[in-house]
């Protein structure tokens, strides 16, 4: 039934959608963005924690966010993942 609805197309794009929902699905989405990722990350927890700071809050996340965004920005150096994970193509030994 479900791939007289969808066909094959459909029901793939639907695991695909099932496996990027989860709690750390955002930070998991950085981490594959690599150095930019892992940047963006740490400008984020940066900013959240000096806003906190400057209304007299503590947030405990934007440490731990700080931290990914480091292991995204290191582990995007030492693979060469600059700007997103790098798709394999038929063009690249021509």
């Amino acid at each position: 039934m479900e791939k007289e609805l969808y066909g094959e197309k459909g029901s793939r794009e639907k695991q695909l959608v099932k496996k990027d929902k989860g709690f750390f699905s955002l930070e998991k989405a950085g981490i594959k963005k690599g150095v930019i990722g892992g940047m963006i990350m740490i400008g984020i927890a940066t900013v959240w924690f000096v806003g906190g700071l400057f209304v007299g809050l503590i947030f405990f996340y934007p440490p731990i966010l700080f931290l990914i965004g480091v292991y995204a920005l290191l582990k995007g150096l030492v693979t060469g993942n600059v700007n997103g994970e790098k798709q394999s193509t038929m063009t690249e030994g021509r």
